[in-house]
C-alpha cells in the first residue's frame, strides 16, 4: 500500500527516526490525515500529521523533525483487515489494499474485488459496509480479481463494464464458468440443486444458474 514501510527522516538531525506503520484516514471526509510511524528503537507509535511532510520519495518520507510526531494514546483505527458486506450481508472479502488519488481515498481494494469510496456508507470497528447509492441510474465500477489464466474475459474487460455493486447483478461470459469445478454446492430458488461440490460446470448448469439468479455464487464457489 501506498507510502507503507518507507523510512522517515529528520531533516534537521540528518537521522531515520522510524518507519510508515499504517495510514491515518478520516472517515468522514475519506481524507488521509497522516501516518502512523513507529520507532523502531523504543517501538512507540507516533502520528504524523500529513501537512508536516517536506516529500516523499520512493523510499523516504522527509520531515523537518520529529517534534511534528504526535504521541498517540491509544492505536489508531484501520481499515485494513475489516470485512466489506453490504446491507444484504454479502461479503465483498477483506481490506489488503487502499488507493488514493492525492490524499482522498478511491478505492479500497479487497482480496476478490475493488469498490469505490463513494460506496462506504458505514465504517465499524470490524465491518465496513458498502452500499449502492440512492440514484440506482447511476453505475460503479466493480473489478474482480484474481480470475484464472484460460478465462474468456480478461480483466481489462472487466474493468470496462460498469456493474452494479448488487453482487447478483455481476455477469461474465458462459465461457468462462464451463470445464471448472466447484468448492461447494449451489441451490436454486425452491432449494433444489443446481451444481453439487465437486461437480464439473457445464453450460445447462451455467444457464440454470442464470434462471435462479445464483450466478455469482456460482462464481465464488469456482475452484481456483
Amino acid at each position: 500500500m501506498e507510502n507503507i514501510s518507507k523510512i522517515v527522516v529528520d531533516k534537521n538531525e540528518g537521522k531515520q527516526v522510524g518507519y510508515v506503520l499504517d495510514v491515518v484516514l478520516d472517515f468522514e471526509s475519506k481524507l488521509k490525515k497522516g501516518y502512523c510511524v513507529v520507532d523502531e528503537e523504543t517501538e512507540n507509535e507516533f502520528f504524523l500529521p500529513y501537512s508536516e511532510i517536506i516529500s516523499i520519495s520512493d523510499n523516504f518520507i522527509i520531515i523537518n523533525s520529529v517534534s511534528v510526531f504526535e504521541m498517540l494514546t491509544e492505536k489508531e483505527e484501520s481499515l485494513i483487515g475489516k470485512s466489506v458486506l453490504d446491507e444484504k450481508g454479502f461479503c465483498f472479502g477483506k481490506i489488503e489494499k487502499l488507493i488514493f488519488v492525492g490524499r482522498r481515498l478511491s478505492k479500497i481494494v479487497t482480496e476478490k474485488c475493488e469498490i469505490s469510496s463513494r460506496n462506504i456508507k458505514d465504517v465499524g470497528k470490524e465491518i465496513v459496509f458498502v452500499g449502492i447509492r440512492k440514484n440506482r441510474n447511476k453505475k460503479v465500477r466493480f473489478n474482480f480479481a484474481n480470475l484464472s489464466s484460460d478465462a474468456l474475459v480478461t480483466i481489462k474487460e472487466i474493468k470496462s463494464q460498469p456493474v452494479q455493486l448488487n453482487p447478483e447483478r455481476v455477469m461474465l461470459s458462459s465461457s468462462y464458468y464451463v470445464g471448472k469445478t466447484v468448492n461447494n454446492a449451489i441451490m436454486g430458488y425452491n432449494n433444489e440443486l443446481i451444481i453439487a461440490k465437486g461437480e464439473v460446470v457445464t453450460r445447462a448448469i451455467v444457464e440454470k444458474a442464470k434462471l435462479h439468479n445464483r450466478l455469482n455464487q456460482l462464481f465464488f464457489a469456482l475452484k481456483r
